[in-house]
């Protein structure tokens, strides 16, 4: 069976709610199979499940059966069902974390800008000097545009993440 778009995007927004609440690539799984007996015997496909030692989380994405989501609440501490409301609620959540991480990085790179300013002054100070520190000073100011170009890229990916979840909320609603 082909998997949706909205199915998807459903399950990239669970798979960020699993790790939101500690789990790691490791202890979450897609399309868990489980077998359930009422009667008789009944097999679940669960969209994804998050198991750590003694904690297991269920997602439903999309629409589920009012049976399906009772017996998942007796097998799971947790059953989240992510639908458009679920990505609405979660997305002014997600934006206002977003906001201050951004605002983070903005305030470190400013910070390296400064730093890498009074790394080129000492550069230029040295060479008109000519001591032997010039190659130590060019390896740290390599070193902090390093960082730099890390957190720029850090930067873009929140403010993609954050342009795609606003993409996907507005095609739902």
């Amino acid at each position: 069976m082909k998997e949706g778009g909205t199915h998807r995007a459903f399950k990239r927004v669970g798979v960020d709610i699993l790790k939101e609440k500690g789990f790691c690539a490791s202890e979450i799984s897609e399309e868990y199979v489980l077998e359930y007996v009422v009667g008789e015997n009944t097999k679940y496909i669960i969209d994804l499940v998050g198991i750590k030692d003694d904690y297991k989380i269920a997602i439903e994405c999309g629409s589920v059966e009012y049976s399906k989501l009772i017996n998942l609440r007796k097998i799971f501490d947790e059953v989240i069902i992510v639908n458009t409301n679920k990505v609405i609620e979660l997305y002014d959540y997600w934006r206002s974390r977003c906001i201050l991480e951004t605002d983070k990085f903005r305030d470190e790179i400013e910070r390296l800008n400064v730093e890498i300013g009074s790394l080129n002054e000492r550069i230029k100070h040295i060479l008109s000097t000519e001591t032997g520190e010039t190659m130590s000073l060019k390896y740290e100011l390599s070193s902090v545009k390093k960082d730099m170009a890390k957190l720029e890229r850090k930067l873009r990916a929140y403010q993609r993440v954050m342009l795609e979840s606003w993409e996907a909320v507005k095609e739902q609603s």
